[in-house]
């Protein structure tokens, strides 16, 4: 009987080899009976373990379900996940509940019964925030200007901001607006474990930056900087009521409606001395009367 010569793809001859593989692998081996040679091979399969973690969340008390990919039955691994102070074994998709906030490191180690080895070791620190109702946030802010709203509830949740016009995204944690009028911005927040919560924002325009006004003219008749007037930033939607000057005894030296609003540096058709006087600009936006005061210099 002729005794067959066996060459693994490893290069050993011998009947039984011993490998190592890092992951499953078909191993080729040949079978050389001199008039013919077979030809197969043999896989080794190793287990696969990878722990998808996944963040905590949900009202206090909070949630925790991270999950375990294996291709190994359960019987042969030994499982153990810890989160905080509480600990499940054996599962494949635990299910946390604890009631601490702030720091808590989750983690799962996982052992093989059939050699002994460790398959996966893996720990997250974790930041639980209990999600909460905040109150309205106010803030007056510049026409035309770039905001950014930044809320207080931030995690893996979804966001539902109303109304959507003007904002760059309704569904992220910090949209962008331009401010063009006053407006409220209301915020629904859901994560994945049934836990809402609700913030709103009020934005007002700065009176103040609305109306540009010069500090100083020169009523000469030189038809440059004659007379003092005033200009509204791109995208005013108010309505100018009226303009006042003051002297310095604080008595008006001249008023003008909403039709025409400059001063020609005259008081009672005669020029007003040279020094400084006091303007007051009134005007309305949606219901709010506003007034802008400054001070303009005469330089002849």
């Amino acid at each position: 009987m002729i005794s067959p010569k066996i060459r693994w793809e490893t290069g050993e001859t011998t009947q039984t080899i011993t490998v190592r593989p890092a992951e499953s692998k078909y191993y080729k081996v040949s079978i050389d009976y001199g008039v013919y040679t077979i030809t197969d091979s043999v896989l080794i399969e190793t287990p696969f373990v990878k722990a998808e973690f996944s963040k905590p969340g949900g009202c206090n008390p909070y949630k925790w379900k991270p999950v375990l990919e294996t291709n190994a039955p359960l019987s042969d691994l030994n499982i153990n996940w810890t989160f905080g102070d509480s600990s499940i074994v054996g599962l494949k998709n635990p299910d946390f509940t604890v009631y601490n906030e702030g720091f808590m490191t989750g983690s799962v180690k996982v052992l093989s019964n059939v050699c002994g080895s460790e398959l996966l070791n893996k720990s997250e620190l974790f930041e639980l925030y209990p999600m909460s109702d905040q109150k309205q946030v106010d803030a007056e802010v510049q026409l035309n200007q770039e905001i950014t709203i930044i809320p207080k509830n931030e995690g893996p949740f979804v966001y539902s901001w109303s109304p959507q016009i003007n904002l760059s995204d309704a569904s992220i944690f910090s949209p962008i607006f331009t401010a063009r009028k006053e407006i409220v911005y209301s915020l629904i927040i859901k994560d994945e474990f049934g836990c809402t919560a609700k913030e709103s924002f009020k934005y007002t325009i700065d009176p103040d930056l609305l109306i540009f006004a010069p500090d100083v003219f020169t009523p000469n008749d030189d038809n440059l900087n004659n007379t003092f007037s005033f200009i509204t930033v791109e995208g005013f939607y108010g309505e100018i009521k009226k303009l006042e000057i003051f002297n310095n005894l604080g008595e008006i030296i001249h008023r003008s409606g909403s039709t025409e609003l400059i001063w020609d540096g005259k008081v009672k058709g005669k020029d007003a001395p040279n020094g400084q006087y006091l303007y007051v600009i009134t005007y309305q936006i949606g219901d709010k009367i506003y007034k802008k005061n400054g001070k303009v210099l005469i330089s002849r």
